[in-house]
Parts: structure tokens; C-alpha cells; sequence
């Protein structure tokens, strides 16, 4: 794969993390939800999880005939599945059984509690890339927006990498991501959807984390195939 190609890639890559990680931070504002509606159709990827996924997300952008009621739709969809809102706590049980939180931890320990080794670990890959997470409305580091950021971090250094012609760099941040991949968002991503397909009303955000799975497990898969390539990956 030439530069040309790898350049146009890792722009595509950096802003499909960049907008997963916007729909996961906060609800869509009107404007967002124009620019999706109006945005060209995705050709199909071969990733079954992630057609699906945005299969669920075109059906619902297709189906609006009134921006600003789908707009308060999805802003009631968002606060009922990532933030619990308007569930009796008493009647509910264990904390995952009020919401899909978006924070690592509470899948991985299954802990109502925020924190622990797990967010200690996203946190130090954070701080070894002197990268710092925008943490609008978030409560603690390893929540899934924080994470796609960082991952569109990780590709941006790549890209200026590339341009700069220092491959040694450039290596080190896809040894980077996939590690980040496989250690943390793909550990969990999996549970994460399964609880969204419980609380979620619309299809938005079923398909929103479907695809999201799918592009993970595309990029994993492409920075395996680069690493292969230059003998550079350490499993």
C-alpha cells in the first residue's frame, strides 16, 4: 500500500473515531443529525456487525420527517440508555440493570463503583501518550467516548508520522492501538452492546454501538495486517 492509499486511510480512520466518539459523549444536537441524515449512504464493509449496525442507523435517519422531534427522541433514548434517567434505583437491582453506562469498569468488574484497575490502566496509556481525554458530562477516564479518542489520537499521530517519513514513529502508534484495542474496548464492547439492546427505544443507538464493534474489529484487523507486513507486531 503506497502513502497515497495509507494517508486516505488513516484520515478515514481519524474521523470515524472522531464522530463515534462524538455520538457517544453526548446527545445529537440538531445540526449533527442534519449532517447524518444528509450524508451519503456507507458502502457495505463485509463486517457483519457493522452493515448491521449502520443498517439500524440509515433506517432511523431515513425515517425522520421532523428533525427536531427526532432530535428530543434521541435526546430521552440517550439519557435512558447511557445515563439511567427515569428508572426507579429501588426497583431496578444491580446497577447494570438501570442503564448500558459507557465506562469500562463497570463491565469488566461489574462493580457499581467507577474506577479501579482497568481505569487505571486506560488512564497511564493515556498520560505514556501525553494525551488528555475531553471529559464533557463524564465522570471517570474509561468511558467508551474517551477511549475512541483517544484511538483517534493514536491515528493521528500515525498520519503525521507518514508525512514526516519517520516509520519508526509510525509503528509505534499502530503497536499502540491495537494493544489499546485488544486490552481494553474490544474486551468489553461486546457486553456493552448487549445491554444497549435492553433499555434503548430507538434503533439509533442498538446500530450506533453495532457499528462501532464493527469498525473496531476492521481496524484491529488492518493494523494487524500493517504490523504483519513490516515483522512489527509483538504479540
Amino acid at each position: 500500500m503506497g502513502n497515497a492509499d495509507g494517508k486516505r486511510q488513516l484520515e478515514d480512520c481519524i474521523e470515524n473515531y472522531g464522530m463515534l466518539s462524538r455520538l457517544f459523549r453526548l446527545e445529537a444536537d440538531k445540526g449533527l443529525l442534519q449532517d447524518m441524515i444528509d450524508s451519503p449512504c456507507v458502502d457495505e464493509t463485509g463486517n457483519t456487525m457493522f452493515d448491521n449496525g449502520y443498517g439500524k442507523m440509515r433506517s432511523f435517519l431515513n425515517s425522520i420527517t421532523d428533525v427536531a422531534r427526532a432530535k428530543s427522541d434521541l435526546a430521552i433514548d440517550f439519557s435512558l440508555v447511557f445515563l439511567g434517567y427515569g428508572v426507579d434505583p429501588d426497583s431496578a437491582g444491580a446497577a447494570r440493570a438501570r442503564a448500558a453506562y459507557p465506562y469500562e469498569s463497570f463491565f469488566r468488574t461489574g462493580s457499581k463503583v467507577l474506577g479501579g484497575e482497568h481505569c487505571s490502566e486506560v488512564s497511564s496509556a493515556y498520560r505514556a501518550r501525553a494525551f488528555m481525554p475531553t471529559k464533557t458530562r463524564i465522570i471517570a477516564e474509561d468511558h467508551i467516548a474517551c477511549e475512541l479518542e483517544f484511538l483517534q489520537y493514536l491515528a493521528s499521530l500515525e498520519r503525521d508520522a507518514v508525512q514526516d517519513g519517520d516509520e519508526v514513529s509510525a509503528a509505534k502508534a499502530r503497536r499502540d492501538s491495537l494493544a489499546f484495542l485488544r486490552s481494553h474496548l474490544l474486551s468489553w464492547i461486546g457486553d456493552f452492546r448487549n445491554e444497549i439492546e435492553k433499555h434503548a427505544d430507538t434503533s439509533f443507538y442498538l446500530g450506533l454501538c453495532e457499528m462501532t464493534q464493527g469498525w473496531l474489529e476492521i481496524d484491529e484487523e488492518a493494523l494487524q495486517e500493517s504490523l504483519d507486513r513490516e515483522g512489527g507486531c509483538d504479540d
